[in-house]
């Protein structure tokens, strides 16, 4: 687990399933899940003042990524570099409305915005080649 206040407070956690998520402390909710390693995601810390993470795995890889949240998902009408540039791509888009329906679908995706988790799957940049290696030996 990792926490940032970069902007808004954020807690990263790390997890067995292969992703990693930035939760919003304020809301609870889970505002990006990171999946672009092939095993475990170990452990998660985020830079001290760019909004980036960085990730170690089983798969023996460290990725960096875009830790940026859809500024919607954040309830502010705009975070600086919250586009999903950058080695992020979200995976959520918006219900179109058309001019028949009276604009239900407008209204219907107004409350699913609050919903939205950007999902990036790409890292900026991936290490290889790191092996963690336990010591099995008993010293007294």
């Amino acid at each position: 687990m990792s926490v940032s206040s970069l902007g808004h407070p954020l807690v990263g956690t790390a997890s067995a399933d292969k992703t990693a998520r930035v939760w919003g402390i304020d809301s609870g909710k889970c505002l990006i899940s990171y999946t672009g390693h092939g095993g475990s995601v170990n452990s998660i810390s985020f830079h001290p003042s760019q909004d980036i993470a960085l990730t170690a795995s089983g798969d023996g890889t460290a990725h960096v990524w875009k830790a940026t949240a859809l500024p919607e998902a954040l309830g502010a009408s705009s975070v600086a570099g919250a586009a999903t540039g950058g080695g992020g791509s979200s995976e959520e888009s918006a219900a179109e409305s058309s001019e028949d329906d009276g604009g239900r679908a407008r209204e219907a995706n107004a409350g699913a915005v609050s919903n939205r988790v950007n999902v990036i799957k790409y890292p900026i940049v991936s290490l290889s080649g790191i092996s963690f290696k336990r010591d099995t030996q008993c010293r007294a």
